[in-house]
């Protein structure tokens, strides 16, 4: 086997400046969610709204309220609390973590 010629150290630096690997890689941001603002209080105007979309539902959730309206869902849920006291919706069945509420036969007529 022939024996391999010692390059320059001048040499060797060149080879290596001169490579051709890019830049290092970085890491991508990523996918970002787009950060969306609740309501956090009730104007009049507001309430007008969810009493008579709720008056029409068959069922009613915080969830439900909460979606259609862009309000934070333990707003939603004092406002359904609200309208229950006020006999505009009646609670049909609820436990600690969910209560489902529809709208009163009185108020239909």
């Amino acid at each position: 086997m022939a024996k391999k010629i010692q390059e320059s150290k001048e040499k060797k630096a060149l080879k290596a400046m001169s490579g051709t690997r890019k830049d290092k890689k970085k890491w991508g941001d990523g996918k970002k969610k787009e950060e969306v603002h609740k309501i956090v209080t009730v104007s009049e105007d507001l309430l007008s709204k969810v009493r008579k979309d709720v008056g029409r539902a068959s069922v009613v959730t915080r969830y439900m309220v909460g979606s259609r309206h862009n309000l934070n869902l333990g707003v939603a849920e004092n406002i359904l609390r609200h309208l229950s006291e006020e006999g505009v919706i009646e609670r049909v069945r609820g436990n600690s973590r969910m209560t489902m509420y529809a709208g009163c036969a009185s108020q239909e007529q």
